[in-house]
């Protein structure tokens, strides 16, 4: 931009000698930009925004009047229009995607730190296989075994609910905290309907059987809703 602006004001051999560094210069750019893990578009974007910037900047000068005032506005937007455009990119672009998958993970992560891991389903699959079983055939001392690890679920439910219940979210979390309370509260239900079902000498009876495993689905459709399966 220099060179362009400014050459006829200089001796000729000195301009010649600038543009000589300057072609070696953009050249070994021009290589380095389609090397392997390097992005020539952001390369290219930077040299054609710094020649554009250093364009308007000459025109800052009192003495351009208008000229200088479009300018300075156009100056001072650009850093918006180009945060904007990038946060589209990274949102949208399918350059993009496994970062954002990445991220997604990560944030995922961190806000299953809530739930206890008594509270995850896979525990709740193994608690209601073996609670059928005690419900059938199992012994006192393995009824009262599996009523312990369900009460510990419900605590652990119970706790983690009025944890959620109390969180001030953003409204990006807004929908997680919805399904969170939805699928504590149908793991409470399963709970409750696990005591029932391993209530000591209690019969086998098929209607609440087939309650006790709609709820028991319920838990898991729940479950996958929340971790995006």
């Amino acid at each position: 931009a220099w060179l362009a602006l400014y050459a006829n004001h200089f001796p000729p051999d000195l301009i010649a000698d600038l543009s000589r560094r300057l072609a070696v210069a953009v050249a070994v750019n021009a290589l380095i930009s389609f090397a392997p893990g390097v992005s020539w578009e952001a390369h290219l974007g930077g040299g054609v925004t710094g020649f554009c910037v250093a364009l308007l900047t000459h025109l800052l000068r009192p003495s351009n009047g208008w000229k200088s005032l479009a300018a300075a506005a156009v100056l001072l937007f650009l850093p918006l229009v180009f945060a904007v455009a990038m946060k589209r990119t990274i949102e949208y672009s399918a350059t993009w995607a496994p970062l954002r998958y990445h991220e997604d993970l990560r944030q995922q992560r961190e806000r299953m730190q809530i739930l206890p891991d008594s509270t995850h389903y896979p525990q709740v699959a193994v608690l209601y296989a073996k609670a059928t079983y005690a419900n059938l055939r199992g012994s006192p001392e393995q009824i009262a075994a599996i009523r312990t690890r369900v009460g510990q679920m419900k605590a652990g439910a119970d706790a983690a609910r009025g944890t959620v219940q109390g969180l001030t979210v953003t409204s990006g979390d807004a929908d997680f905290r919805r399904q969170t309370l939805e699928y504590l509260d149908a793991l409470i239900q399963f709970a409750a309907d696990m005591l029932e079902m391993t209530t000591p000498d209690r019969k086998p009876d098929p209607i609440r059987a087939a309650a006790w495993g709609n709820q028991k689905k319920l838990v898991e459709a729940k479950w996958k809703a929340l971790i995006g399966s």
